[in-house]
């Protein structure tokens, strides 16, 4: 039988297949690839403008949210401004507070009649006022008066035993 190729044929027909068959799987390889890029630059650019799509509608839904809000913030104010109009509220504030004693006020506590020893209150003074405060608007402070005389111990007299 003869041979159809000799071995130097052979063996560049191989080399030659073998070529074709490596850039074959490189084109196919990089066509791939390029298909890939195309698509995914393509998704890239549908998701970019599905992300500002929506990223645009909720800028609206927050200004729309944002705007009802307001308005019902200023109808609420206005509402609670009437309210406070129709209904005023006096507030009291603790001040702080400070006792004097002058010597005016001694002499008068000390004054016939105002205290009692051992006892406690006061007495109404002749002109229907408290001990403690003055109503007059006299200046002038009286002086304090004469202590009570002592009492007097009267003692029995002693019988006599002697006759």
């Amino acid at each position: 039988m003869a041979r159809l190729l000799t071995p130097t044929q052979r063996d560049r027909s191989r080399g030659i297949a073998t070529a074709l068959a490596g850039s074959v799987a490189a084109g196919a390889v990089a066509g791939v690839g390029l298909v890939t890029a195309v698509v995914a630059n393509e998704s890239t650019a549908a998701q970019a403008l599905r992300a500002t799509a929506r990223a645009e509608a909720e800028a609206q839904e927050r200004r729309t949210a944002e705007a009802a809000r307001a308005a019902a913030l200023d109808a609420s104010y206005g509402a609670q401004v009437a309210w406070a109009a129709a209904h005023p509220v006096e507030v009291e504030r603790p001040r702080p507070l400070r006792t004097v004693v002058d010597p005016g006020a001694i002499v008068r506590a000390s004054a016939p009649g105002v205290a009692r020893i051992g006892g406690s209150g006061s007495r109404a003074s002749s002109n229907g006022s408290s001990g403690g405060s003055s109503s007059g608007s006299s200046t002038r402070l009286r002086a304090p008066a004469a202590p009570p005389p002592a009492p007097v111990a009267v003692v029995p007299p002693v019988p006599s035993t002697a006759s």
